[in-house]
């Protein structure tokens, strides 16, 4: 019963620690002056501003909104990249900006949903691009855990040993 519980708080915490952080701003953080265009098959940046090399990078994606938009990121990247390339030509933002709003997202559709509604309601802007301290910490010390946990799950099924050794 005990080790259900453990597990359980355990659980949760890990799925706490990916959930994104959302900061509000209020102004427009755009700052482009044209919008990638569609070539009849498929978006296509019109300036270096809008290309990847202008965005940030995968350990970010990785760090601000999880592994799944990491790994469509990764091992998606031409339907990532057009992805990100429609929504700033349809919102008429920076690189930063699509990117952010894909990899939210990729992360969490419903959420990312509820807060567009709720940006048209109330005028606001969500900063999905911003890593703030106690986030990045909060992710750090949470995966350490998971990792060794899963690394001493891997142990005591490879050697036959007690899992909770290590408390002794």
């Amino acid at each position: 019963m005990t080790t259900r519980i453990i597990l359980a708080a355990l659980l949760v915490g890990v799925c706490a620690a990916f959930a994104p952080v959302q900061q509000r701003t209020t102004g427009s953080t755009s700052s482009l002056s044209m919008a990638p265009k569609w070539d009849g098959e498929k978006w296509a940046p019109s300036s270096p501003e809008e290309g990847p090399e202008a965005g940030y990078g995968a350990g970010k994606t990785l760090l601000l909104h999880g592994p799944i938009p990491f790994y469509n990121r990764v091992f998606k990247a031409a339907d990532y990249e057009q992805a990100v390339l429609k929504f700033m030509a349809s919102e008429k933002c920076d690189r930063m900006e699509g990117q952010g709003n894909m990899d939210f997202y990729l992360a969490n559709p419903n959420d990312w949903a509820f807060n567009r509604f709720e940006m048209e309601k109330k005028g606001i802007k969500y900063d999905y691009t911003t890593l703030d301290n106690k986030s990045l910490t909060l992710t750090l010390v949470w995966s350490s855990i998971v990792l060794g946990l899963s690394t001493n799950v891997v142990y005591s099924l490879s050697t036959g040993a007690s899992f909770w050794a290590f408390l002794k």
